[in-house]
């Protein structure tokens, strides 16, 4: 039933892709470049929720898949602090990519990144996603570790 839902699912999120979406659903009838432009953009917006989700739920008990996701996280966040050059050392030194690695890390799991600080409000709001998303992510693994420990 999991894997017969989950199927429907991606169908459902296939049909909203822009281009597919024109034959899939009901096509606005003013015609108007807003209109479509609308249209488009919710459209859009659904396919991408749609992968999202199939995202998020999909795990089930793959320990591999959640420690894949877990670095992935970590790798992109660190890249995105780093090419932002958001943040600073309280030490007075120059900021490396380890540094953007270790704020990173800091940021996906509970532990402290003094003297590394964020300098911008968007670097604080991405560290709160990526804190957000480490938690829901550890969270996962340790139920999954949980659950292969119940079953042995």
């Amino acid at each position: 039933a999991r894997w017969a839902h989950q199927q429907a699912s991606r169908m459902a999120t296939a049909t909203h892709r822009i281009d597919r979406a024109w034959r899939y659903h009901a096509t606005p009838r003013a015609g108007t470049a807003l209109s479509r432009a609308w249209f488009s953009a919710r459209h859009g917006i659904q396919w991408v929720l749609g992968h999202a989700a199939d995202v998020g739920s999909g795990y089930g008990t793959c320990f591999a898949r959640l420690v894949g996701t877990l670095l992935a996280t970590w790798l992109v966040f660190a890249g995105f602090f780093h090419w932002l050059g958001a943040i600073i050392d309280n030490g007075g030194r120059a900021v490396t990519w380890v540094d953007s690695l270790r704020y990173s890390a800091a940021a996906l799991t509970p532990m402290d990144a003094y003297p590394l600080v964020a300098t911008s409000g968007i670097a604080g709001i991405a560290a709160i996603i990526e804190g957000l998303a480490g938690m829901a992510l550890l969270g996962a693994l340790g139920f999954v570790a949980a659950s292969r420990v119940r079953r042995e």
